[in-house]
């Protein structure tokens, strides 16, 4: 598995996947909206490939949680990938690139998707709030952190 920044032409893939109802959407919203040009130039975003398939896809700002810490914006895993650990080995991407420079990583998860959140917490993230009535009416988004400070050692 490759993981590599993400190009226009994955956009397309990415949605297709999405219309298709073949992805889960572990953070964020999920990708019906995205468009080629629709990425904020403050967030960074990454794919995992195999065999020439998008099997997840990540977006993240280096410093969107109170200007400090990163964020996470989105996290989109295709079903079929989740067997490979895709979503795993995309966001230990992200984590070796933020955490080591001292940085918590923080992430917004449905409340209600309870595959969701046993992943954040398989991670290693710990339930830190909850944001309700977020991003709509009616639903709920548990904030789950990883502290820089809880890296192994080594």
């Amino acid at each position: 598995m490759t993981i590599r920044p993400l190009i226009p032409a994955d956009v397309h893939a990415l949605q297709a996947m999405c219309q298709r109802q073949e992805t889960c959407t572990w953070c964020g919203e999920d990708l019906a909206e995205m468009t080629p040009d629709s990425l904020p130039p403050e967030e960074l975003a990454y794919v995992a490939v195999e065999g020439g398939e998008i099997l997840a896809y990540i977006q993240f700002r280096l410093s969107g949680t109170f200007g400090r810490s990163a964020a996470v914006t989105r996290l989109v895993v295709r079903k079929d990938g989740r067997g490979k650990g895709a979503e795993r080995r995309i966001l230990e991407y992200v984590e070796e690139m933020i955490l080591p420079r001292g940085k918590d990583l923080f992430l917004l998860c449905p409340a209600g998707n309870a595959e969701a959140r046993r992943f954040c917490e398989a991670m290693g993230y710990r339930a830190c709030g909850e944001l309700e009535e977020y991003p709509r009416p009616g639903e709920a988004q548990v904030i789950y952190r990883k502290r820089a400070d809880q890296l192994p050692a080594g």
